[in-house]
Order: structure tokens, then sequence, then C-alpha cells
């Protein structure tokens, strides 16, 4: 959706979870069973939810679920807004040029959907295919995640594990903090590779102190200790988590590991 602020002083949107007020910008709202995501490319969004309300920036999501509104960034969805958003700063013949000629953000995007009606080995295919394209090479961390998605869908784990390397050891950005999170999560729960994924978890927390998915990092590190690490470390990973997110999604199920 795209709002002009020439045109409407704001446009509100009400789904079963949140109202997202939005006064000029470009953004995505995603209705599912039971939450609501706002994701924006272009301007400022309220998003309120009960009691709750939150104020999204360019680049950041909304979720909306349960009695809370939680925000942090989302690179890999920002990929369609950021070829609409991109299609609007042209004047109108060259938009319609624009359409017939892709740009990069919605080739991306456009192999991205790919991944749930075809086949990912002839996806992962297309994608590799696509990399050659001088045109591409500031999406080459967006197109490696792709790849190591289909390998993901066909069950290669270690496949996949290599592909979010060339992510994550790029320049750094949204794309290859998830990468390392994503990293994590696929050696400790498809490889039992505890130590690996207690060091891409913390190479996260060292290279994104600040990151939006530090919570999560500092789960799976507790979680990888539990794998492969002392009872004794694991309960001062498990201490320390609980005293910086005391509400913590996590918190339960890393305070039963202690049991």
């Amino acid at each position: 959706m795209h709002v002009d602020p020439a045109q409407q002083t704001h446009v509100t949107i009400a789904t079963p979870h949140a109202e997202v007020i939005v006064r000029g910008t470009v953004l995505a709202v995603e209705v599912r069973s039971e939450e609501t995501e706002v994701t924006v490319e272009r301007g400022h969004v309220e998003v309120r939810h009960g009691e709750s309300s939150a104020q999204v920036a360019p680049s950041q999501r909304a979720l909306a679920a349960g009695e809370t509104v939680e925000t942090g960034a989302n690179d890999e969805s920002l990929e369609p807004l950021r070829a609409l958003a991109e299609e609007l700063d042209l004047p109108p013949p060259e938009r319609r040029a624009a359409r017939a000629a892709p740009s990069a953000a919605r080739r991306v995007a456009d192999l991205r959907r790919l991944l749930g009606t075809e086949a990912p080995a002839g996806v992962r295919d297309r994608v590799l295919e696509e990399m050659a394209d001088p045109a591409l090479a500031q999406r080459k961390a967006e197109l490696w995640t792709i790849v190591a998605e289909t390998h993901l869908a066909e069950g290669a784990h270690g496949e996949a594990l290599e592909a979010y390397g060339y992510v994550w050891r790029g320049p750094r950005s949204a794309t290859a903090a998830n990468a390392l999170i994503a990293g994590g999560d696929v050696a400790l729960e498809r490889l039992g590779q505890a130590s690996r994924a207690r060091g891409l978890y913390e190479r996260y927390l060292a290279e994104y102190p600040q990151g939006s998915l530090r919570e999560v990092a500092e789960a799976g590190r507790c979680r990888a200790i539990a794998a492969g690490g002392s009872a004794a470390t694991l309960r001062s990973c498990v201490e320390s988590y609980a005293e910086r997110y005391p509400e913590g999604r996590s918190r339960s199920r890393l305070e039963a590991l202690l049991d």
C-alpha cells in the first residue's frame, strides 16, 4: 500500500489484532490467525493494540499479538516494498518503463515468491543464474538467503548452512544478521553442532549489539551451551538472560534446562 500525504491526511487500517494509522508511507499489512504484522519501507506508522502502541520507522516491522505490539528490523519482508518505493520515485513515463523492466529489488522479490510455487532445485538454479547479472551485484546477500531456503526446503541442512555463510561473511546488514541467527538454528537444531551454533549466536551479539534479534541470539546461545557446555556456564547464561529479559519469551524454556 502507498499513501500519499498530499492526497490524504491519514488512513486507518483495522485488523482483529491492531489499528494501523498511516500518515504518508509505503507499507505492507499481513493479517494471520493470531497476529498482525506491519512492515514499513517509507514514512512512519503507528500501530495500536489495546493499551499498547508503537511507532514503526522505515525498515522496521511491528507485530501485534496477544496484548502487546513489538517492533524490530525485518529486511527480508521489505523487498516488495522497496521495489514499489523505487517505482513511485519515478515520473509516470519512467514508472511505466520500470514496470516493463523490473528493478533489482522487484527481481529479488519475484525470485523469493517462486519458493512457494516451484520446486526448490529449480528456484535455486534460477537464483544462481541471476547472480551473474551485474545489476544484482548489491543483492547477493538476499539471493544467497533464497538459496539457503531452497536447501532447507529439501532437508539439505549442511548446504543451507554453507549458503547462509556467504551472507554473514559479507557486509554487515539486516540480512547478514538474520543469516547468523538462521545459521545458528540450523547448526543447533538440524545438525547437532552445538559449538558451531554457539559461535554464530555469539558472533551476532558481538557484531550487532543493538540488533533487534539480540534476545533471540542470547536464548540461542543458552540452548547451545545446554547441548554442549558445562552446567555452570549454562546457569550463568540463563540467569543473565532472565535478568536482561524478565518477561522474555524464552525464559521458562531456558529455566527448564537447569532442572
